[in-house]
Order: C-alpha cells, then structure tokens, then sequence
C-alpha cells in the first residue's frame, strides 16, 4: 500500500486537532478566570469565596486541558496503524448515518457557539483600558 493512501489511522491523527484546539481554548479560558482573581479584594468575605470557586474551576479546566491534549497525542499516536479489512456494510446504514449527522450538528453548534462568545467577548477587548 502507498504511503499516500488514508487509512483509519491517519483519519484519526488528522482528527486530532479538534481535542488539540479544545485544550487551547480550555486553557486559555483558565488563565481568564486566573487573571479575573486579581481583581477581588482578599481581605473581604465574598472576595475569598469568589477566588476560591476560581481556583477550584482553574485547577479542574486546566486538568480536563491536560487530559484533552494526551488524547489528541494518543489519536496522533495511531497515524501508522496498519490498515484492517473492513466490512463497510455496517456503516453504511441508518445507525452511521444518524451518529454521523449527530457529530456535524454538534461541531455546528460549537461553531454558532463560538461565534456567539467570540463575538461578546471582542465587543469587551476595546473597553477595557488603563
């Protein structure tokens, strides 16, 4: 077989940039609730309170970050896996096509999503000055 031919396994190393741009996001979402703890006042009750609740959220996103990104190396990691027979009958029928439908309307919800939150959060970018 040539070296250009697709194979499941390069499918999956291509695929992997999506739990690999997740992470991103995941962390640079992280070091935004980070950065947002400098501003409250540690002396005061609901200051501690709110920090606290930052931290705790800090520490789980960046380990859902971690866990997302060994993911994306363990899908890259299959970039040579040997090319099996396969009886594509099976996915070919309804159930493939509705788990595929499902995943396209999930990607496009992250998109309208995104799009959404990006467009909020460039809309707070100019205002905030020194």
């Amino acid at each position: 077989m040539a070296n250009d031919q697709p194979t499941c396994g390069k499918g999956l190393a291509a695929n992997a940039i999506l739990p690999e741009r997740l992470a991103a996001l995941m962390n640079a979402m992280a070091t935004m609730l980070e950065n947002h703890t400098r501003a409250l006042d540690p002396t005061e009750t609901n200051g501690r309170l709110e920090r606290d609740a930052y931290e705790r959220l800090v520490r789980d996103q960046r380990a859902l970050a971690s866990g997302l990104e060994a993911f994306a190396r363990a899908m890259e990691g299959n970039r040579d896996l040997p090319m099996a027979r396969h009886n594509l009958a099976p996915l070919n029928d309804q159930a493939s096509r509705a788990v595929l439908a499902a995943f396209i309307d999930a990607e496009r919800d992250l998109i309208t999503l995104l799009q959404k939150q990006t467009e909020n959060h460039a809309v707070m970018l100019p205002q905030m000055t020194e």
